[in-house]
């Protein structure tokens, strides 16, 4: 996220229409004096060929063989972009992990020459369950235990600018008289502040009384303890009555090392501060998607209660990071700390307003497809919860004793098949045609190669790895726990029907994120 070169303009070049003229900002300068490193030149004919390959994707004429790819301006698209001229013109299809491990030209050829031999060590090698360590001053031990009965004052939230984060804030503040801390990634408190209400303002749900029961707090989940001063953890440790982890790094690209630092030390961090002073609920945002369909053989539906078994079958990194943090956050309930875990599927947008998050995987291969003109034809069932009913769900049961120790599911039980949903598309005016799974693939991968600015692009990290028709394995839940903990309370998932389709594209229309029927 830290820009590789910063450019100083006096104004930014402007269109007619007073936005900013992307294509009018002059390119940076293509020189090393960012770079740390003097200038080594190839030693071998592969490290030449690599360092030509980074050096046309960057605009850049020098790459040293100890040059960072990342260092010179790259990032998981362009990654992305490397690793098929390498498949292409070496003929070694490359992990995308390999290449965060090894970003220097020197690093990228051992790399490949490691792949050509068949000795890469693979992810799927990396033992998780040794991963869920536990400081062993993480407990009860002489702490207060927590009071079921006592009312929360204060409590801790993360993930707060984010999108489940943002209604999360909201409903807290709307449900509870309980001031809430974000933890936040900015500079100073005044910035954390600001980048809070902006995310709530966008997501519909700001109310100018709230502001007086926010605090920001700067911090970073990635840092130990959670990157903030001793006294300052410390005085949370005294003063927060629970803990709401919602906070992780959302990225189905980089691998399980790039994502440990903040989703599972940072989970860890959580725990030390629960047990800080006095013991104090933790309730957990993780994912139905910590179950592969290897957890499913044999069962009619993953239940509540069943633990995650299989951890090194799950496609991403980040769901690998969730499988650790939960298997982690077990060993802390069986030390006595009063967890809750909340699993959650796919989200949509809230069910009044249609307010959601573009930048969704499920939302930005619609996109794509309305691009393309076609849509693929498999056999997918679409499970999208209202982001409403999940943030409201979670406070409602996270205020009940009762759900300490607990699991619970959050989807939506009404599942869509895709087609019906496409059909759905085309009553309001979006039509396209249904291609075979692997020719759409291939025409949304020819669409991002040929167009940076396309809706494809984005999503080549994906549309590169393996193949379409492992999306269409549906794992099936269970949610009974759920349902009965919330009976009374008025909360139900909607089906995705028509209204709701409606609410949705209306506020993706809006937000110019998708374009007009017939456009």
């Amino acid at each position: 996220m830290v820009p590789a070169v910063f450019v100083l303009l006096e104004t930014l070049p402007l269109t007619p229409n007073g936005k900013v003229d992307r294509k009018a900002l002059p390119a940076p300068a293509q020189d090393r004096r960012d770079l740390k490193q003097r200038y080594t030149p190839p030693r071998t004919p592969l490290e030449a060929t690599l360092a030509a390959m980074c050096g046309q994707l960057l605009g850049v004429q020098q790459v040293g063989v100890h040059d960072s790819f990342f260092d010179l301006g790259g990032h998981s698209l362009l990654a992305t972009r490397l690793i098929f001229h390498i498949r292409d013109t070496l003929h070694v299809d490359l992990p995308l992990r390999l290449l965060f491990e090894n970003p220097t030209i020197a690093g990228m050829a051992r790399a490949v020459e490691q792949m050509q031999a068949g000795s890469v060590q693979t992810e799927a090698d990396i033992n998780l369950s040794e991963e869920a360590v536990l400081d062993e001053t993480i407990g009860i031990g002489p702490s207060q235990p927590a009071d079921p009965q006592r009312e929360p004052r204060r409590v801790l939230l993360t993930g707060a600018t984010g999108f489940l984060g943002a209604f999360l804030l909201a409903d807290l503040l709307r449900q509870t008289q309980a001031e809430v801390v974000c933890l936040v990634r900015a500079a100073t408190a005044e910035a954390a502040q600001q980048r809070i209400q902006h995310n709530l303002e966008h997501y519909q749900v700001w109310e100018e009384p709230f502001s007086q029961r926010i605090i920001p707090v700067t911090g970073d989940l990635s840092q130990p303890r959670l990157g903030l001063a001793p006294a300052w953890f410390d005085e949370l440790g005294q003063t927060i009555d629970g803990i709401y982890h919602n906070g992780a790094l959302v990225n189905f690209v980089y691998p399980y090392a790039e994502l440990k630092a903040p989703n599972v030390l940072g989970t860890h961090e959580m725990l030390r501060l629960a047990s800080t002073h006095r013991i104090k609920p933790v309730h957990f945002v993780s994912t139905l998607y910590v179950f592969s369909p290897v957890d499913a053989n044999g069962r009619v539906a993953i239940g509540e209660e069943d633990v995650p078994l299989h951890g090194n079958t799950l496609p991403t990194g980040y769901t690998r990071s969730k499988w650790v943090a939960e298997h982690m956050l077990n060993r802390a309930r069986a030390r006595g700390l009063p967890i809750a875990i909340y699993r959650v599927g796919r989200i949509g947008g809230h069910s009044r307003t249609g307010a959601c998050q573009a930048d969704d995987f499920f939302w930005r291969m619609v996109r794509a497809a309305l691009e393309v003109g076609s849509v693929p034809d498999m056999n997918m069932l679409i499970s999208i919860a209202p982001v409403d009913y999940v943030s409201q769900s979670i406070v409602t049961l996270s205020q009940r004793a009762t759900s300490w120790g607990q699991n619970f599911h959050l989807f939506n039980p009404h599942l869509l098949p895709l087609r019906d949903f496409h059909q759905m598309m085309s009553q309001f005016g979006y039509r396209m045609d249904s291609l075979p799974t692997q020719e759409w693939r291939q025409r949304l991968l020819e669409r991002a190669q040929q167009d940076p600015t396309s809706a494809a692009y984005p999503l080549l990290p994906l549309l590169s790895r393996g193949t379409l028709e492992d999306w269409e394995e549906h794992v099936p839940f269970d949610d009974r726990r759920t349902k009965e903990a919330l009976a009374g309370s008025g909360l139900a998932c909607p089906p995705l029907d028509a209204h709701l389709m409606e609410t949705y594209l209306a506020f993706f229309r809006k937000e110019r994120f998708l374009p007009d029927p017939g456009r």
